[in-house]
């Protein structure tokens, strides 16, 4: 993982800051505090400060609906093993930042393993 210095800034992107604020759990306002002592000229400091929040939104953001339903019905990206498509690639997602949805991801697909396991047992020992 890169340093955060006044050196090397600029050459954060936003799934640098992501990882960053992630890894170290640092605090988004002490953060930006940090990047106020830096004393850059006001537009690097203004596009240092866009992705910031840009990364923070990334860290935030959930599933959606219609992929929660799916993953409880195909749990742990069962249908991406079927046929080739673009739902839901666990380490792109971890890569760019979407820590939140990773985490979604793994809840919900234990979820759904767990219900079918449930009914599996209903089945054999109350149906049966």
């Amino acid at each position: 993982m890169k340093e955060l210095d006044k050196e090397t800034i600029l050459d954060f992107e936003v799934e640098d800051f992501a990882n960053y604020i992630y890894e170290k759990k640092i605090a988004i306002p002490s953060l930006k505090s940090k990047i106020h002592n830096f004393s850059l000229s006001k537009e690097n400091q203004d596009k240092v400060l866009k992705r910031i929040k840009f990364s923070e939104q990334r860290l935030n953001k959930p599933l959606s609906t219609s992929e929660k339903i799916l993953l409880l019905f195909f749990p742990f990206g069962i249908v991406n093993r079927l046929y080739k498509n673009d739902f839901f690639n666990i380490k792109e997602e971890f890569d760019l930042g979407y820590k939140k949805r990773v985490n979604q991801f793994f809840r919900y697909s234990v979820i759904s393993m767990l219900a079918y396991i449930i009914l599996v047992l209903i089945y054999v020992f109350v149906i049966e």
